[in-house]
């Protein structure tokens, strides 16, 4: 909305709003955009264009093999070239399936392997479930998928704390 408020935005930025809502820039403004130097121009926003237009989510796929999908998005993220990546906890998003928390601890099983060779200390599934309008009051849950041994440590820790507290009442 930020964006479209404006009068004028990167290429990158139009872009940007066309893969979330679909329909809203011009196609000529797009079909201007394809090198990264228009990218980094500044193209006009038309007044006809200031609202995004409807979202579609891309849709569920129940048949999705989990494993092969969840192992190219952890590969791709392997492969980039960012250093670091033993110090960095990668979040994957849960957004485009509906499969039942035994399907993912099912196909987290059959990539073991593979997971546990991935240069990340940590990895978790994120699944978002409820967000208003503002951000706030949502429902989420993180799912480890490969914890480091701090992290390991620290959860162990939490769930002792926590059945210690409810056994004291």
């Amino acid at each position: 909305m930020l964006i479209l408020q404006k009068d004028k935005a990167h290429g990158f930025e139009l872009l940007k709003v066309e893969r979330a809502f679909p329909g809203t820039i011009p196609p000529d403004i797009l079909a201007q955009i394809v090198t990264k130097v228009d990218k980094k121009k500044m193209f006009p926003i038309p007044d006809e264009s200031r609202q995004p237009k409807m979202f579609l989510r891309p849709p569920l796929n129940p048949r999705i093999n989990l494993s092969e999908a969840i192992q190219l998005a952890i590969q791709k993220k392997t492969n980039k070239k960012h250093k670091g990546k033993h110090e960095t906890i990668l979040v994957l998003d849960n957004l485009t399936t509906h499969s039942e928390p035994d399907d993912f601890f099912d196909a987290l099983d059959k990539i073991s392997d593979f997971i546990d060779e991935t240069p990340f200390d940590s990895i978790w599934l994120y699944t978002g479930y409820y967000c208003n309008n503002y951000g706030e009051d949502c429902e989420y849950s993180l799912t480890p998928v490969k914890l480091s041994a701090r992290d390991e440590e620290a959860l162990t820790k939490e769930l002792v704390n926590q059945k210690t507290r409810a056994a004291l009442g």
